[in-house]
């Protein structure tokens, strides 16, 4: 390359460098100085109340016992 060609792609480097400048700080912007308002959030406690007596019963189903069937077995399941 000549000299000539290597001025000329410097200086159209550093003109894109500072077109890319302008137009990113167009676009991104600049950050404000305005604080963002963010709700309170309530501390967590270690107190539990008492589960709902309608739910948790003594009477109430245990989703962990294992059911049985009636003990028949068949070949064809799904017949009238």
């Amino acid at each position: 390359m000549k000299q000539n060609d290597i001025a000329a792609l410097v200086l159209i480097v550093a003109i894109a460098g500072i077109i890319t400048y302008f137009v990113a700080g167009a676009v991104i912007g600049s950050p404000k100085n305005n604080p963002v308002q963010v709700e309170k959030v309530t501390p967590i406690s270690s107190n539990f109340s008492e589960p709902d007596d309608r739910i948790f019963n003594e009477q109430s189903i245990d989703a962990t016992v294992e059911i049985q069937g009636s003990g028949e077995s068949t070949d064809n399941v799904f017949a009238n």
